[in-house]
């Protein structure tokens, strides 16, 4: 690869993309694999030594496109609706129960509950 890299960098530079000044360059690209439906982030860095080196990382994520695919993903779907419609009826289930208790007077004043602390 290290051929290939000093290669391409003499096309940057004949093509004016780089100059003495360019310290990074950074190449990024998506695939998309339709049978398998994942998605694939490729970024690539060459950074520019003060010495003329070339110094190159590469990262590669793999995204599933489709978060619910396949009978895990359904079952996750399914799990994550119950989840929250358990969570909404608990909020709404509380909130009720503030409501009520705040028309029969039961909550104690501030004043109260600081002199039965102290006390």
């Amino acid at each position: 690869m290290g051929r290939s890299v000093h290669q391409g960098r003499a096309g940057r530079v004949q093509h004016q993309w780089v100059d003495q000044y360019t310290r990074a360059v950074l190449v990024e690209f998506n695939v998309l694999n339709p049978n398998s439906k994942l998605f694939n982030q490729v970024i690539i860095a060459f950074e520019y030594t003060n010495d003329g080196g070339t110094l190159w990382k590469v990262s590669v994520e793999v995204v599933q496109l489709y978060r619910y695919a396949g009978s895990a993903g359904v079952v996750a779907l399914l799990s994550e609706i119950l989840c929250a419609i358990f969570v909404l009826v608990i909020t709404v289930w509380e909130i009720i129960r503030v409501c009520r208790m705040r028309l029969r007077g039961s909550f104690p004043d501030q004043a109260e509950k600081n002199n039965r602390g102290a006390g």
